[in-house]
């Protein structure tokens, strides 16, 4: 303050609001200034059940101004915004609604804040003014904090895996929190209490190997708080649904060759399909068109057979591989074309 008067004042005067909303960081302003800021805002403000006062007196001896604001518990803290540390949110100093740790309105009063102890004394014109009730400071610190925590969308999407765990998007959002914010799982459900909720991000991993389904998580958001809020929570409720996964099928085809001195005697069955990576039953369906008639194939086994007496050539089948899929996989189905020589 004695800085702010004495030195590189500019035209506005440093002991009224205008000069903390001029705009310039040149400007000088002191604790009567900010004092009166602070004020002005509350009252523009007008928020239900909290009042602010501007209160003069001294800090540590030397005059001194701040303000008293009575919050919705019906309690007086301190708000010096003048000496609220710079760098930091002013509502997170410690000397923003802050307890007193004694005193009175008659002696003054004590704040323990950044590891210093600050000593406030009111001036009698402020005694004079304002009631005792309106004076006198809070023992107990600032008990509400203001969380509040809503989730983006009402259901997420994951997709069933058997070999990793799997990651969802945050789907909380969270704000006015005091304090570091954590999250953690407080689900109910059996398997949605296995899922890993990350503390610090909120977001959620589903086990590998969940089953495909519905389930409803549940997570605690904790504010820790600080100085001068206590710590708060909220809990949140949303649906993850595990669908099933692309089926793992894949199929590779080979030529295969007879020879027509044994597919003239009797029929000839040869393995050109490989199917692999399936999820459930694997089955096989001959494709009429393009496929020659002297070929057919196992449903189950995809077996070709070159019937008998089939004439040396080359002759083309189209098969259709299908894989039914089952509680945590899609069904799938691929159709390859194969081909078998006889010579």
């Amino acid at each position: 303050d004695t800085q702010a008067a004495q030195g590189n004042a500019t035209s506005n005067d440093p002991w009224q609001m205008v000069s903390v909303f001029d705009g310039d960081k040149s400007t000088n302003v002191v604790c009567e200034g900010f004092a009166k800021a602070f004020k002005y805002l509350c009252d523009l403000a007008s928020i239900s059940g909290v009042e602010c006062r501007r209160v003069d007196g001294t800090l540590g001896g030397a005059g001194h101004m701040w303000n008293i604001v009575r919050m919705d518990d019906g309690r007086n803290y301190i708000a010096d915004v003048t000496n609220c540390a710079g760098g930091t949110k002013v509502e997170d100093d410690p000397l923003f609604l802050a307890a007193c740790t004694s005193g009175s309105v008659a002696s003054g009063y004590t704040i323990q804040a950044w590891g210093l102890t600050y000593r406030y004394t009111y001036f009698d014109g402020t005694t004079n003014f304002y009631t005792e009730d309106e004076l006198t400071l809070s023992k107990t610190p600032y008990s509400a904090n203001t969380l509040t925590a809503k989730v983006r969308s009402e259901s997420v999407s994951a997709t069933y895996s058997k070999t990793k765990s799997v990651a969802t998007k945050a789907n909380v959002s969270v704000s006015n929190a005091r304090g570091a914010i954590t999250y953690a799982n407080a689900s109910t459900n059996t398997t949605a209490k296995r899922f890993v909720v990350n503390n610090t991000s909120g977001t959620v991993s589903i086990p590998k190997g969940t089953a495909v389904g519905t389930y409803t998580v549940v997570i605690k958001v904790t504010a820790a708080g600080n100085a001068n809020y206590k710590s708060g929570s909220k809990t949140v409720s949303y649906k993850v649904t595990v669908g099933k996964a692309t089926n793992g099928l894949k199929v590779k085809t080979s030529k295969k060759t007879v020879k027509y001195a044994k597919v003239s005697k009797k029929k000839q069955v040869v393995q050109p399909i490989k199917a692999t990576g399936a999820n459930g039953t694997v089955s096989y369906k001959k494709v009429s068109k393009g496929s020659s008639k002297y070929l057919s194939v196992n449903k189950k086994t995809g077996k070709v057979t070159v019937s008998k007496g089939t004439k040396k050539g080359t002759y083309t089948i189209k098969v259709q591989v299908s894989a039914a899929g089952n509680k945590n996989f899609k069904k799938a189905t691929k159709t390859v074309t194969c081909k078998v020589v006889v010579s």
